[in-house]
């Protein structure tokens, strides 16, 4: 994830939980697909046990017509709406708290790198605070103290002058 321009700043200084759209589609997919691994997962075993309560039921040598089969076509059937409402919900929930999770994480990344990028053209650091809930809380601190440091560094050390070669 390098080599790509830093995502624009909303011209009012709203707030927005899409605050680095490429990283947090990623974060997104990523989870979705975590979610999808395991509920096909579960649907795979729900296959194999009721594949087993079939095989059992050919063993025991029950008629086609015979009411076990009813049940365990019933069984399947609720299973397959259970696991689907399950999983959207799953999914829903995943989704909101994707989109909340990957913004705490890009956040403060992101106010960072245009605190540095400002510096390329004002020459200064300006401390950053945090906001509640973001992750990675050290960083602000450590970026704070460094220009902290250098702010006090630049105010106590005379200019250097550059010798003239003649």
């Amino acid at each position: 994830m390098t080599d790509r321009p830093s995502p624009t700043p909303t011209p009012d200084r709203r707030q927005t939980l899409w605050v680095d759209p490429r990283f947090q589609s990623w974060f997104l997919v990523m989870t979705g697909g975590v979610g999808a691994i395991t509920v096909t997962a579960l649907w795979f075993a729900k296959w194999m046990f009721l594949k087993q309560y079939t095989q059992l039921a050919v063993t025991l040598n029950l008629p086609q017509g015979h009411p076990y089969y009813g049940f365990l076509a019933t069984q399947s059937e609720a299973l397959n709406w259970i696991m689907a409402s399950v999983g959207g919900v799953g999914l829903l929930a995943t989704s909101l708290w994707g989109i909340v999770l990957s913004h705490r994480i890009a956040g403060p990344i992101l106010r960072l790198t245009r605190e540095l990028e400002g510096m390329k053209t004002s020459g200064k650091l300006h401390p950053v605070k945090p906001r509640e809930g973001d992750c990675f809380p050290e960083l602000y601190t450590s970026f704070n103290q460094l220009a902290a440091a250098r702010d006090q560094k630049s105010v106590t050390s005379p200019p250097v002058e550059k010798s003239k070669a003649a």
